[in-house]
């Protein structure tokens, strides 16, 4: 079975196939789309774990750890202007 798989990701890899495999370049909350940066989704997410990670927190969707938070909980105290697109439907 390994070797199956092996095989059918080089075969992929060999042919190019390797687009669908590449993760988003974001910088903040953009990514380079043909040339102009647009807003992303996903980068905003990115950006918002990363200033979470700065002041040890995470976010989480169920949080009950140590350092856990929701995103709402996030978002409603913090400041920081990074977060501004992914925290929007929380600032209203």
């Amino acid at each position: 079975m390994r070797m199956a798989l092996f095989a059918v990701s080089t075969v992929m890899l060999m042919s190019g196939a390797t687009g669908a495999f590449a993760a988003t370049q974001c910088s903040g909350d953009f990514t380079k789309v043909d040339g102009a940066w647009v807003a992303e989704p996903n980068c905003e997410r990115s950006a918002a774990h990363a200033i979470a990670r700065s002041e040890h927190e995470q976010i989480a969707r169920d949080p009950n750890g140590p350092n856990q938070i929701s995103r709402e909980e996030f978002c409603l105290g913090n400041e920081d202007i990074r977060t501004d697109d992914y925290c929007a439907p929380f600032k209203d």
